[in-house]
């Protein structure tokens, strides 16, 4: 065939390459070695610090669908009340997604 590759030659449509699948795998490894330390950090924190850590850690999942109208300048919220809030939130994205 002159001046084209012959059909079906080269890399087929929609294939990764050998390399991006190891760049793609690699994430993953640094993303769930990341999360679990983060989790684990923020398991440590209480309180509005820790209200206002988990919806940053919400809006790296699901950054469009999340507007949960919730700001830190709440008042200081008691165990179960923050425990609500949670709740709330998770109704909200799980709803949203």
């Amino acid at each position: 065939m002159r001046g084209g590759k012959r059909p079906g030659a080269g890399k087929k449509k929609g294939s990764k390459h050998a390399r991006t699948l190891l760049w793609e795998q690699f994430g993953r490894v640094v993303l769930s070695e990341g999360i679990a330390k983060a989790l684990e950090e923020l398991n440590k924190l209480k309180g509005e610090k820790y209200l206002y850590h988990f919806e940053k850690f919400l809006q790296y999942f699901k950054p469009r669908n999340l507007d949960i109208g919730l700001s830190i300048e709440e008042p200081e919220l008691s165990d179960s009340e923050l425990d609500e809030k949670i709740k709330s939130l998770l109704k909200h994205y799980e709803q949203r997604s």
